[in-house]
């Protein structure tokens, strides 16, 4: 469930979040949950239907935090040892540049000559809808094409991409 991501990891962290700890990605979590209570006591509900709108279907690393997003369209901080961007490849997600990565079955098409992703709209409403974090809507605008569900892939993920569609 969406509280398995703060488990502490025993792993060493990685040198730019060394001085992170579960507490503070605990700290970072609750701030992120005032904004969803604000949200919601002004009329815009962040209400999961089901289980599965509490799958992690993007991940997003900003320079202090890193985040899981669900397909509702939430945030979560996670503390990453710097083992999850080799696991997310092979579990299916396509790295549209260094720190964002999308499961595929999240994506509606691809264009890796106009080096293009449209994620599917219903991803990208909520999480136009549902994005808290600052550093996570920067990074994701950053790539996003104008007002549209479609991102820029960096050409450094083109062969990385093709071969998890081919697989």
């Amino acid at each position: 469930m969406m509280f398995n991501f703060f488990k502490r990891n025993n792993n060493k962290a990685t040198s730019r979040k060394k001085d992170l700890d579960r507490e503070a990605i605990q700290k970072r979590g609750l701030e992120l949950a005032e904004v969803t209570k604000k949200r919601d006591a002004a009329g815009f509900p962040q209400q999961a239907k089901s289980q599965e709108d509490l799958t992690a279907v993007m991940y997003v690393f900003t320079d202090q935090w890193d985040y899981a997003i669900m397909k509702i369209g939430i945030d979560v901080p996670l503390l990453d040892d710097g083992s999850l961007r080799p696991s997310l490849r092979k579990k299916g997600f396509l790295p549209l540049n260094d720190s964002i990565y999308i499961h595929i079955n999240q994506v509606r098409s691809v264009d890796l000559e106009a080096l293009q992703i449209e994620i599917v709209p219903e991803l990208d409403r909520n999480m136009l809808r549902n994005l808290r974090g600052d550093d996570v809507i920067e990074k994701l605008q950053h790539c996003r094409e104008e007002d549209s569900n479609i991102f820029d892939i960096d050409r450094a993920c083109v062969d990385e991409i093709r071969a998890i569609i081919e697989r």
